[in-house]
């Protein structure tokens, strides 16, 4: 028998009453339709001894059900129970005295069990359940609880349960309309199983809100609120709560931000706050209230290039008595590509600033009014050489490029800005929104690739470099960044990569002396049939600062259903390996198994070196969440 769904019903012997509209049978299975999952992958199916249909219900005795594909063997999962209620109305499969086999082996019994039907997307329900052993926090067991309370909202509520009887509660609200998006995620932790206790207990809240507006004068308006939260400063690190909206547990970011745009006009208008969560008292706070930034394109006045107005501003309060104050407005025109009859390519930027503030106990301005005009101009020219050969397309282009500006720029010597050959060439290549540079200088520099040609987008090879030339020195130039000296560093970059095996990238800063190296990139990744193993190595010598590390991720894939994942990281300048983490999980259509083992070489405050291990156990599609969603 096939239904309307597409689901075949096999039945050994049937009887039905043409009076009642009801069936009776023995022996059967049930096909479903694996559409229903969204998936070729699984072959949801149910069978059992016998069979009552009803109009709503229907009832199975004996039975066994599992998603998993038909193979030689056992399946991967199944749950085997007396009876199977299937309730058409709910849709649910409601099972009594059932076991959970994996691989034929029982290894959960539920007097009571159910679950939705294959027909439902979204349905309340117990996800994955871990298993955590931690040398500093305890052994916990997590029993996370998905909760559909409407088609765009639901809630996932992830309990902690700790062996000295300390819990963690943690739930994550999501909340979607036509035109706002909203995300919760709170958490408390206690000593003991109560919700609350005020002497002991630490908590976070944080949300995330989107609020999608039809103003006629832009074609794209939106309000953003984010607030962030938490009892104690080292409570999101230790208990390394997990949430797509906790983006760091060192530092809360708290803010509510206006942005509208249309084709020339585009505005940020936002009130902020920063928590240093690694600093004391007061001095760990930062308030902007309001700041704002404007920019709009004049079309009408040039043809021949972009005519750009913006303005900035922003009143910041920090280290509890430190005010500032800053309004800057630019005029900003850079004109179109212009190519001459020897293939030069040439063009020219010119940027008028003007810089306004009034600040107290500051040390980056003067404590009092202050304001001026500044200007810098910058020509460049390329000269792009191409030679074709059989296989491969080479592109060698020098560029020199020169600026010059009539004013001495403010004092930003402490200013941590390293340049490279991304950025030498850019208008603000000091990064600095207060001040332009100031002084004349040239850079010269070369770009060199090959690419296939067989693909046009696909550049096998490329080497760059690029360095600095100043008439006199200017010592109040960021000092990290080498601009400021006669002859900066050489900086560049060379990449390498084919089309299976090496993605390699290196950047690189030496000295003009050509006797050392301030800075080294190394980023690698190398992909051997089913070997993956990522390298980067950084390291930053004399002016640019003391720090070094290397870090490494591996993985391999035994094959289509085992993976091996290893993870670490080691500190050369202090010779310290940070962490290694370790995880192998088994995977197939319909089952996914992990073990994790994670160390942790560190001291922070209340944090101490640890070591973790996890558990943990899938089955598909069962505990996947489908997040909640409206019809626009």
């Amino acid at each position: 028998v096939i239904d309307s769904e597409s689901n075949k019903y096999n039945i050994e012997d049937l009887r039905l009453s043409l009076d009642s509209n009801k069936m009776l049978g023995k022996d059967f299975n049930i096909k479903f339709n694996n559409k229903i999952f969204n998936s070729q992958d699984n072959e949801p199916r149910l069978k059992g001894k016998a069979l009552f249909l009803e109009e709503n219900t229907s009832i199975i005795k004996k039975g066994v059900f599992t998603t998993c594909k038909k193979r030689d063997g056992c399946p991967p999962w199944v749950l085997s129970a007396n009876e199977i209620k299937h309730d058409k109305i709910k849709k649910t499969l409601n099972y009594k005295n059932a076991w959970l086999k994996v691989y034929d082996v029982p290894v959960l019994y539920f007097p009571k069990f159910f679950h939705p039907d294959p027909t439902v997307k979204r349905q309340s329900g117990f996800l994955a359940p871990q298993l955590s052993q931690s040398s500093t926090l305890g052994n916990y067991l997590g029993l996370p609880y998905y909760k559909v309370i409407a088609d765009n909202v639901d809630l996932t509520f992830k309990p902690r349960f700790y062996y000295n009887q300390k819990t963690l509660y943690q739930g994550e609200y999501r909340h979607i309309t036509k035109n706002t998006d909203h995300v919760l995620d709170f958490s408390i932790k206690n000593k003991n199983p109560l919700p609350f206790n005020e002497d002991n207990s630490e908590t976070h809240f944080f949300s995330k809100s989107s609020f999608n507006f039809n103003f006629g004068l832009f074609d794209q308006s939106k309000i953003d609120l984010k607030i962030q939260q938490t009892s104690s400063d080292t409570y999101l690190k230790t208990y390394k709560l997990n949430s797509p909206i906790i983006e760091s547990t060192t530092n809360l970011h708290s803010k509510l931000n206006f942005y509208a745009k249309n084709d020339n006009t585009e505005i940020n208008f936002l009130t902020e706050v920063y928590e240093d969560l690694s600093r004391e008292n007061n001095d760990k706070y930062q308030y902007i209230f309001p700041s704002y930034d404007f920019s709009k394109k004049i079309d009408s006045i040039v043809t021949d290039g972009d005519l750009t107005f913006s303005s900035l501003g922003h009143n910041k309060l920090y280290e509890t008595n430190i005010n500032e104050k800053v309004i800057i407005n630019n005029l900003n025109y850079k004109s179109d590509n212009n190519i001459n009859s020897k293939g030069l390519v040439s063009n020219y930027e010119i940027l008028i600033k003007n810089f306004n503030a009034d600040s107290k106990n500051s040390s980056n301005y003067k404590n009092k009014k202050e304001n001026d005009i500044q200007s810098i101009i910058n020509y460049q020219v390329k000269y792009p050489l191409k030679k074709d050969g059989n296989r491969y397309v080479g592109i060698l282009s020098p560029i020199i490029s020169a600026r010059y500006s009539p004013n001495k720029n403010k004092n930003i010597s402490s200013d941590d800005r390293i340049t490279d050959f991304n950025n030498i060439f850019t208008l603000n290549r000091i990064g600095s929104n207060d001040t332009v540079e100031g002084g004349q200088s040239i850079t010269l520099g070369n770009e060199f690739s090959i690419y296939d040609k067989l693909n046009s987008n696909n550049e096998i090879f490329s080497f760059n470099l690029a360095t600095l030339f100043r008439d006199t020195e200017n010592f109040k130039l960021p000092t990290s960044s080498t601009l400021g000296q006669k002859t900066s560093d050489i900086v560049g970059d060379m990449k390498f990569k084919t089309n299976k095996f090496i993605d390699f990238s290196y950047n690189f800063s030496l000295d003009n002396n050509l006797k050392s190296l301030n800075y080294n990139l190394i980023d690698t990744t190398i992909s051997v049939n089913n070997f993956v193993t990522t390298f980067e190595f950084l390291e930053k010598n004399n002016i640019l600062g003391n720090e070094s590390y290397i870090s490494n991720t591996t993985a391999f894939n035994f094959d289509n259903n085992n993976s091996l994942k290893f993870k670490t990281r080691k500190n050369k300048e202090k010779d310290l390996t940070e962490y290694y983490n370790v995880i192998y999980e088994y995977k197939n259509d319909c089952l996914v198994a992990g073990i994790e083992y994670k160390k942790d070489y560190y001291t922070d405050g209340a944090l101490k070196p640890e070591e973790q291990l996890f558990f943990s156990i899938t089955i598909m599609p069962f505990g996947k969440i489908n997040t909640p969603n409206t019809k626009k």
